[in-house]
C-alpha cells in the first residue's frame, strides 16, 4: 500500500515510485508494478487524476501554470531490474518525444519531436523557465545541455 498525503493506492508487485511536486504542493506520480508503468497527477485540493501518458515523473518540468511537459519514450522495453532502476543506472535508455499535459483535466498532447538527424534523445533534468518560454534538458547520451524554445507565452 502505498500512502500519499491523503489517499490510499493498492499496488501489488511495485518495483518503483517516483514522485515530482511543483511549488504548489501538486504532485506528478509514476509508479511501476507488474501491471506497468503508469502515472497520475495528485493534487493539493486532495484530487486524483490519471494520466494518459506513460513516463517517468522525473521526465516531467512544471509550468508556471496548470500544466507539465514531459518527456514521453517512445518504446518502454521490459528489463532484468526494472524502472526506474535500469534507466538511473543507465542500463536503458529512450527516444523521447515532448508531450503537453494539461493537469486539471489530465489531458495529453503531443508538443515537439526532435529531428531524426539529431539522433535519439533520453531528456533529463528539464526545467521550464518561469514565463514558459524556454525548456531546458540534459541529453543523457552525452550529458549535453539543450534549449527549446516553447513559443507558450502565457502561463494559462
Amino acid at each position: 500500500t502505498v500512502l500519499v498525503p491523503s489517499f490510499i493506492r493498492l499496488v501489488g508487485n511495485k518495483t518503483g515510485l517516483i514522485s515530482n511536486p511543483s511549488s504548489d504542493g501538486t504532485i506528478i506520480n509514476s509508479m511501476l508494478s507488474n501491471a506497468g508503468l503508469s502515472n497520475f497527477i495528485f493534487s493539493n485540493k486532495g484530487a486524483t487524476i490519471t494520466l494518459p501518458i506513460k513516463t517517468l515523473a522525473s521526465k516531467c518540468a512544471w509550468g508556471s501554470g496548470t500544466f507539465i511537459i514531459c518527456a514521453i519514450p517512445q518504446l518502454i522495453s521490459q528489463t532484468t531490474e526494472g524502472l526506474p532502476d535500469d534507466w538511473y543506472q543507465g542500463r536503458v535508455q529512450f527516444a523521447d518525444t515532448l508531450s503537453f499535459v494539461d493537469i486539471k483535466n489530465g489531458n495529453a498532447s503531443p508538443f515537439y519531436s526532435f529531428d531524426s538527424k539529431l539522433g535519439d534523445m533520453d531528456v533529463t533534468h528539464m526545467n521550464i523557465s518561469s514565463n514558459n518560454i524556454l525548456i531546458g534538458f540534459i541529453r543523457k547520451q552525452d550529458s549535453t545541455l539543450w534549449l527549446l524554445n516553447t513559443g507558450i507565452t502565457s502561463a494559462d
